[in-house]
């Protein structure tokens, strides 16, 4: 039995050589990334997500098993906490993607030679990735804010619903 691969398309919508080729870059630009002054701020994030988790396992048994006011209203308060740190945080990040501009395509660029030594301008295709990345990495980030800030909205307004019907 022959097993092909007809795929043409990276994320249905890029050619594969762009896939390819923005893979390579994001995966150069972490691996710079991982190798300086960044595992600090990597660390923060995990512990920031680790509690987040935890939160949300928290607010996941307060609504399946224990729907009381005072749970509810815990776990908003917990979310918006955590929906608070992780604004700050994305901000922190994204100042310090722009602050350290040059760090990080200098590392990318000593990365990228030392990797592949036939790259003609190792600087200049650092730099477009990093811009292409910056980019991309902004709107996620927002994007991601966006989203937790109308869940925090949603588990308060929830919150708030299920305090009034037990007044009643």
């Amino acid at each position: 039995m022959k097993l092909t691969n007809n795929t043409t398309r990276c994320c249905c919508c890029f050619s594969l050589e762009r896939g390819i080729s923005t893979a390579a870059a994001v995966f150069n630009n972490i691996t710079s990334i991982q190798n300086h002054d960044y595992r600090d701020i990597v660390l923060v994030y995990l512990v920031i997500n680790a509690s987040f988790l935890l939160a949300l396992i928290f607010g996941i048994f307060v609504c399946c098993c224990a729907r009381t006011g005072y749970l509810l209203g815990t776990y908003s308060t917990l979310y918006n906490i955590f929906t608070a740190i992780e604004i700050i945080y994305t901000i922190v990040v994204i100042i310090v993607l722009i602050i350290d501009k040059d760090k990080i395509v200098n590392s990318c660029s000593i990365s990228l030679t030392s990797s592949n030594p036939s790259v003609n301008d190792p600087l200049g295709t650092c730099n477009s990735q990093y811009s292409q990345i910056r980019i991309i990495m902004i709107v996620a980030y927002i994007l991601t804010a966006l989203i937790l800030i109308h869940f925090a909205m949603v588990i308060s307004a929830y919150t708030a619903r299920c305090k009034n019907n037990s007044r009643e």
